[in-house]
């Protein structure tokens, strides 16, 4: 058993991120810090050549875990009455969407008295004692503002939400899934039956379809009642640190960021895909925010390997026009049985 420990989920499409999060995590958090790599799919070859030869991080390889929380995944999900067959509609298969990122909750059961889960997608800025400390009130600690946007957690025309939570709950509690740390066995098996029987009785047309790992942790964290903070709230509103690289006006110094003068304990690269980072790696001159920042950390230990950009640079985001308005009415004929109906 260890005191402290971070989880992460990655497969090989994400390798490159992991390189530079890891990376941040020995700079910021200290070079002791234990990491388990969680596989999102068996696609991890790539992984596991990152990981090799770093003592500290260790690859989730425990089948029966796995399946325990894929198996969790399915029943808290087949008790939504059309989730299944909406993604099987959209994508083209059966089961749980983006099934591989609910591995995180493996956690739970994990070898870590406290952890910190970390999306790929991040960079670690600062020490992380705060939060662990934080645990010692706490059986979940939070940083981050998406209690403004909770459509990305819930079904919000759902007619079951208010009874469930209440506006007030929903407004100001939902969390992004990110960035979460807690204990472990605060959710066992005991919880986990609480949950998905809750959901069977009506309670899972309230998730919502579009991040259903990030929905479920949040159903899971407000329906047990689990004592939670959300460290980022804990300032006045204007003192409050913003983690997402889509702020516009951080300001780097040394490889860290700050948001006018206070450091950011990480950095969420939140809404940029994963092909982004990895045609930068080979050498395409891609645009996005604080790009500099994540090469810094990507090449911290191989400088010699850091590419040389090919021609002008370009954002990756398309440029407004009409395909991008395409895309939208697509997306918009999928409302209907993606969002479902009150």
């Amino acid at each position: 058993m260890r005191p402290l420990g971070i989880y992460t989920v990655c497969n090989d499409t994400m390798a490159q991120q992991l390189i530079a999060l890891l990376n941040s995590i020995e700079v910021n958090a200290g070079n002791d810090m234990p990491v388990y790599v969680l596989p999102y799919d068996d696609h991890i070859t790539q992984v596991r050549e990152v990981i090799a030869g770093r003592d500290q991080v260790t690859l989730v390889d425990e089948p029966e875990t796995i399946a325990h929380w894929d198996a969790f995944a399915l029943a808290a999900w087949s008790a939504h009455p059309y989730a299944l067959t909406a993604w099987q509609a959209k994508y083209g298969w059966a089961g749980v969407y983006r099934l591989g990122m609910h591995r995180r909750f493996a956690a739970f059961d994990g070898p870590c008295e406290r952890f910190l889960y970390l999306d790929a997608d991040m960079l670690v800025l600062d020490t992380l004692a705060p939060v662990f400390a934080a645990l010692d009130l706490y059986d979940f600690v939070v940083f981050d503002d998406q209690y403004k946007a909770p459509q990305h957690v819930y079904h919000l025309e759902s007619a079951r939400l208010d009874e469930v939570f209440g506006e007030a709950r929903v407004h100001s509690e939902v969390f992004c899934a990110g960035f979460v740390a807690s204990k472990r066995g605060v959710i066992g098996q005991e919880q986990q039956d609480q949950v998905v029987a809750r959901l069977r009785e009506g309670e899972a047309g309230v998730l919502y379809l579009g991040a259903p790992d990030q929905s479920l942790l949040n159903y899971m964290v407000m329906r047990l009642e689990a004592p939670t903070v959300n460290l980022h709230r804990l300032p006045p509103e204007g003192e409050r640190i913003r983690t997402c690289a889509t702020v516009p006006d951080l300001e780097t110094r040394a490889a860290v960021l700050f948001d006018h003068g206070r450091r950011l304990p990480f950095l969420h690269y939140i809404g940029i895909p994963a092909w982004v980072f990895n045609r930068l790696c080979q050498g395409e001159n891609i645009l996005f925010p604080y790009r500099d920042l994540w090469m810094h950390y990507r090449y911290l230990s191989e400088p010699g390997a850091k590419p040389l950009l090919q021609g002008r640079p370009k954002p990756f985001q398309p440029s407004p026009g009409r395909p991008r308005r395409l895309g939208q009415r697509w997306r918009q004929r999928w409302r209907t049985l993606w969002e479902g109906q009150p």
